[in-house]
């Protein structure tokens, strides 16, 4: 089986994850629990693995390795709007971080075209 059409399935389910954090933190007003936290860390690690399937797996068409790149920039882009909102918490702050409206949009849109772009791609690809 192709690894990137692999990594393109997978992807559509980092896609939906996404969609469903924005569910969840517009259901508890952009409160970031244990839960929205957990997909962070999947976000952080399909990342990890996006940058290898862009450095080390040369089977996919050039012209589809956009795809892996955008979700590379997409979590870079949280990460410093993260930054920017929450830099400024003491460590000893336990009052519960609130994601701006803004942010959760930006994140299920982000998601929804993911998923969606990786449906197209793995019905495609050859």
């Amino acid at each position: 089986m192709n690894l990137f059409l692999v990594y393109t399935w997978t992807s559509i389910l980092i896609g939906v994850l996404q969609i469903w954090e924005g569910y969840t933190l517009h259901a508890t007003q952009g409160e970031v629990g244990k839960l929205v936290l957990t997909f962070s860390v999947f976000e952080l690690i399909w990342a990890a693995v996006s940058v290898y399937v862009v450095y080390s797996l040369y089977e996919p068409p050039i012209t589809v390795l956009w795809y892996p790149i955008i979700f590379v920039v997409y979590v870079l882009v949280g990460f410093f709007w993260s930054i920017s909102l929450f830099g400024d918490r003491k460590p000893d702050d336990e009052t519960i971080p609130v994601l701006p409206l803004s942010a959760i949009w930006a994140g299920t849109v982000f998601g929804t075209i993911f998923a969606f772009t990786g449906i197209y791609i793995a019905l495609t690809i050859n």
